[in-house]
């Protein structure tokens, strides 16, 4: 099993550090591999109809190679941080790529993160929007990790937010395997319908 843990903030800051615990863990504890795809310092444009054009140069050195690894992986993590109430617009430009099926139908965990009490709203945000053309599977279980920057630390008094962690890895990679059947089936058709409603 695979699992891609993407990592939606543009700086190398907090959200970046849980992230790679995040692999760290699932290499360690769940023995899985991993791909880690990071925002941080990540020249990706911003989408614009080109991306429909197998073609543009966008898509041949920006998403293409990214698509690729995605379509190897089973499950996602998506770490999102909150900026102002909201998710970054890199981590909502590069959902905005990911239509074509490569994370269609597959589970994904999101990981909201705040240095403060929030988190909350970039956790709605992604569910209430950007799964649509994506068709990405977002679990009922998420994490969202307050003052973020104490966590995740050796010397961190965080056992709850550690073991809820823990728990929604769990679901995710049981779900990865609940739903590579129906992947596998045939009754999902992106050729007809490549979009959401």
């Amino acid at each position: 099993m695979k699992i891609a843990i993407l990592s939606g903030s543009h700086r190398e800051a907090e959200t970046h550090r849980i992230a790679h615990f995040i692999e760290d863990k699932l290499k360690a504890e769940f023995k899985v591999e991993t791909f880690l795809y990071s925002l941080a310092n990540n020249p990706m444009p911003l989408w614009d109809e080109s991306a429909w054009d197998d073609s543009s140069e966008v898509l041949q050195k920006f998403v293409s190679p990214l698509v690729s690894e995605l379509e190897a992986c089973d499950a996602l993590i998506v770490c999102v941080p909150e900026w102002a109430g909201m998710a970054p617009a890199g981590l909502k430009n590069l959902l905005l790529y990911l239509t074509g099926g490569c994370v269609a139908f597959k589970p994904a965990y999101l990981v909201g993160v705040s240095s403060s009490r929030g988190g909350s709203y970039p956790i709605a945000e992604l569910r209430m929007s950007s799964y649509k053309n994506s068709q990405i599977f977002y679990l009922p279980e998420h994490l969202i990790v307050r003052d973020c920057e104490h966590m995740f630390h050796d010397d961190s008094d965080d056992v709850y937010v550690r073991e809820r962690l823990d728990y929604g890895l769990g679901i995710l990679l049981e779900t990865a395997k609940l739903l590579q059947p129906l992947r596998n089936s045939g009754l999902i058709d992106l050729e007809k319908y490549p979009y959401g409603m």
